[in-house]
């Protein structure tokens, strides 16, 4: 699998104009996370993930409360990402 592309491909299409993208890497996910800044000025973290071992890849929803800062949204949106995984560690077939 050709991980750097298939990275790339998760990237929004606004990539660009995005100030600040972040990687997290945990129980064989990768998640990417961009601070998505919302009409009422607040931030919501916008997650991604990849299985590194089967390639299956999404966005994770997220119903948490808008955070003032980019760094407070995607500190809330790697929470999500880890507990995610742990939930979600069975579709690695038990292999972690």
């Amino acid at each position: 699998m050709d991980t750097a592309r298939t990275t790339e491909a998760m990237k929004p299409a606004n990539a660009d104009d995005v100030d600040r993208i972040d990687y997290l890497y945990h129980r064989g996910w990768e998640f990417i996370g961009m601070p998505e800044r919302l009409p009422s000025g607040l931030f919501q973290a916008k997650v991604h993930y990849r299985s590194l071992l089967m390639g299956q890849n999404g966005l994770l929803a997220s119903d948490r409360q808008a955070c003032e800062t980019e760094r407070q949204a995607l500190g809330v949106g790697w929470e999500d990402a880890m507990s995610w995984a742990r939930e979600h560690r069975d579709d690695h077939h038990g292999c972690l």
